[in-house]
């Protein structure tokens, strides 16, 4: 990315015209984990459960499991919510949450892969925008003078702030780019409006969360 960086930085200078630089920062991504088989196929109407990921398997069951790598998981989802997965193409609806186990029925079903990302749109997820891995990349990104950053899975304004914060904590400030890819976002999407630089409607992802 460096190398890239200065091969665009040097063709804006030959060429007397500025191009910017938008660094896209990957944020939590929240995923099934990984099946014996590479995939698992679930129909309509079966009950099946999801596991956490470090724990899936080790209790004897006739039922399909679905492992995920979201640890509150289960503290956080609540029963009649639903689990999207892969953009959607699968729809669970949970029924009962033991621990971190969550047992679930099938709406829509079809063929779910490894490392398929989850959508929870009726679930207040409290994982943090701005991940450890987030933070590593920016800091490569302040020192390249990257133009803009542009902030995944933003929630709220203070989503935002807290990269602003970091930034300044290293002494820079470049504009940021509000991703607007969850349901939660267009609810506070008025106070998100007034802190950021700039937005992103992220239409496939945002489509998922909000449905028809």
């Amino acid at each position: 990315h460096e190398q890239t960086i200065t091969h665009i930085r040097n063709s804006s200078r030959q060429l007397g015209t500025s191009i910017a630089i938008l660094q896209d920062l990957q944020g939590p991504k929240l995923r099934v984990g990984k099946f014996s088989n590479g995939s698992i196929e679930v129909e309509s109407g079966d009950e099946i459960l999801l596991q956490l990921e470090s724990i899936a398997g080790s209790k004897s069951t006739k039922k399909k499991i679905i492992p995920y790598n979201y640890t509150r998981l289960s503290k956080e989802i609540r029963p009649e919510h639903r689990i999207l997965i892969d953009d959607g193409n699968i729809e669970l609806i949970v029924k009962k949450i033991n621990q971190d186990e969550i047992l679930a029925q099938v709406v829509f079903g079809g063929i779910i892969k490894d490392h398929k990302g989850m959508n929870f749109p009726d679930t207040k997820i409290t994982i943090e925008s701005f991940t450890p891995r987030d933070r590593e990349h920016l800091l490569f990104g302040l020192k390249a003078d990257v133009d803009y950053v542009a902030l995944s899975f933003v929630r709220s304004a203070q989503d935002i702030k807290t990269v602003t914060n970091f930034m300044k904590s290293h002494g820079k400030h470049i504009p940021i780019v509000a991703k607007i890819e969850k349901a939660e976002a267009i609810t506070n999407l008025d106070d998100i409006l007034k802190i950021t630089d700039a937005v992103m409607v992220a239409r496939g992802d945002l489509g998922v969360e909000m449905g028809s």
